[in-house]
């Protein structure tokens, strides 16, 4: 998908999304890098790197030679991309407001 988002804040949000909807909770695995990959037609290494910040970031946990799962912080940081998003937009509209 084309976006001025990262390829990890994009998996945050589906991720958070998911949450949402309750397809998925935290704690749960989810797909591997490499299916997510092939989906999105996205190289497995951009992937695994989105992979290894979510990591940091506390949305996802690795297991060892299992896979990952959802983190306990999958909702927090999604809320936080979504007021940084909405105060983006907000300053988009006041920047072209202002061009009038």
């Amino acid at each position: 998908k084309k976006s001025h988002q990262p390829l990890w804040a994009q998996l945050a949000a589906v991720i958070a999304g998911e949450l949402n909807q309750r397809h998925i909770k935290v704690g749960e695995f989810i797909w591997s890098i490499r299916r997510l990959a092939a989906i999105n037609n996205l190289s497995v290494t951009a992937m695994a790197r989105a992979f290894k910040i979510l990591v940091e970031k506390g949305v996802l946990e690795s297991i060892p030679q299992k896979g990952y799962v959802v983190g306990p912080k999958a909702t927090i940081v999604a809320r936080e991309l979504l007021n940084q998003h909405l105060n983006d937009l907000k300053i988009m509209s006041k920047q072209m407001h202002l061009k009038k």
